[in-house]
């Protein structure tokens, strides 16, 4: 994507948010606005016509507003992301990200290939660290108690928990690859560690 092309596509999102700030906090903060679909179909168009973005409004705390931006694990993407959160407006009570956040939770849910939902709990999950190129590591993620679930609710779950870990960006920094498995190598068993202990031994 070009530069110039960008830039204008930034700024145009940008202009629309701000004339329409009012709206939208409106229609965060009321279940059911009939102006949901209308906006829900309005900052798709404009996400991703910037890239495969992932978009998120919160209402963390009465009167607070959060604008969430996810380069979907892309590094090449993160650039994106971080270029249109940086002309974002100041706007009393909003709060804007380039990268999904860390959050610390374990205990999550999912939704399946059956669209059921799924619970999940990342508390017993254990990891082994192994050097990669540039830097990064490579992860094995020992997690037993998501075996039943399909193999694409498996990666769903694992990626959820360890952006919940992480953050987004230290996530795609860190990270050069992930195996999912179900019970560690004997070989493996001396370097473990619970998963919980992750962001301090990156």
């Amino acid at each position: 994507m070009e530069k110039l092309n960008l830039s204008n596509q930034i700024g145009d999102f940008w202009e629309w948010f701000n004339l329409n700030l009012p709206l939208l906090e409106s229609v965060i903060q009321t279940g059911g606005h009939p102006k949901t679909d209308d906006i829900v179909g309005i900052l798709d168009q404009h996400v991703l016509g910037m890239g495969k973005i992932k978009w998120e409004i919160g209402n963390p705390q009465p009167n607070q507003f959060s604008f969430t931006l996810s380069p979907n694990n892309e590094r090449d993407l993160l650039k994106v992301t971080k270029a249109i959160i940086s002309e974002a407006p100041q706007a009393g009570g909003w709060t804007f990200f380039y990268a999904a956040q860390a959050t610390g939770a374990l205990q999550l849910q999912v939704y399946d290939h059956n669209m059921d939902v799924q619970n999940i709990d990342a508390n017993p999950w254990r990891v082994v660290l192994t050097d990669a190129d540039a830097g990064k590591c490579e992860l094995t993620l020992e997690a037993a108690n998501i075996q039943h679930l399909d193999e694409d609710t498996q990666m769903i779950a694992a990626d959820l928990v360890l952006t919940s870990l992480l953050g987004e960006e230290e996530k795609i920094n860190q990270l050069a690859g992930l195996e999912l498995v179900f019970e560690l190598e004997k070989s493996d068993e001396a370097y473990c560690f619970p998963l919980t202990e992750l962001p301090q031994n990156l």
